[in-house]
């Protein structure tokens, strides 16, 4: 994404792209990073017990939902503030992008719940198989994308690329970790009620 968007829109784009993908990822970064580190050797331990890794894997997707759902809604609803007071008005135009790539950091904070899993449970290919879809869904897009609209269409690639790899992620789960859907959707709900009350709470108190 930088490669094209630095080809297709220029530097200056790109500096704009670099810092809004940067701020976004760490929704990412903060909500998996200790989590992943303490999931891997307790699924490690459990592997032998289908029910216990599902409720271990439901754990952390619940704690990583509670974090990333809420902090994705605030950061998309404060960003134009965010930059303006931190960056300066020139870095404005980076907002939107910062936006979708929020969107893309919730993404790839879920997504990366299912790597720990496929590790602990010896299926680690099947983590590479969906980085490498992801990566082949972001390359097919982000060339059209990045020429109708510019960085933003780079953000919306991105954030494309990381939904497929979720999707794929949930049914790979699903099939070859013995997870159950109900499970997974009621271990997302807390975080998406959260996120949901403190969205109506930000719109009511800009109105």
């Amino acid at each position: 994404d930088d490669a094209v968007v630095a080809v297709l829109s220029g530097p200056a784009a790109l500096g704009l792209y670099q810092v809004a993908y940067r701020m976004a990822s760490l929704i990412a970064v903060e909500s998996t990073t200790a989590i992943s580190q303490v999931a891997f050797p307790a699924y490690a331990a459990i592997r032998d017990d289908p029910e216990r890794v599902e409720r271990g894997h439901a754990r952390v997707l619940r704690f990583t939902g509670l974090f990333a759902a809420p902090a994705t809604v605030l950061l998309v609803a404060i960003a134009p503030d965010v930059f303006r007071l931190l960056l300066g008005e020139r870095w404005l135009p980076a907002v939107v992008a910062f936006q979708i790539l929020c969107v893309y950091g919730f993404l790839r904070a879920m997504t990366a719940t299912f790597g720990s899993l496929f590790g602990a449970i010896g299926r680690p290919a099947l983590t590479t198989a969906i980085a490498a879809l992801q990566l082949g869904v972001v390359a097919a897009l982000i060339v059209p994308a990045v020429v109708e609209a510019g960085i933003d269409g780079a953000a919306v690639a991105v954030a494309v690329g990381n939904l497929v790899a979720l999707v794929v992620a949930i049914g790979a789960g699903l099939r070859s970790a013995g997870l159950h859907a109900r499970t997974l959707l009621l271990a997302l709900w807390p975080g998406v009620r959260v996120a949901a009350v403190l969205a109506i709470l930000l719109f009511v108190m800009r109105v």
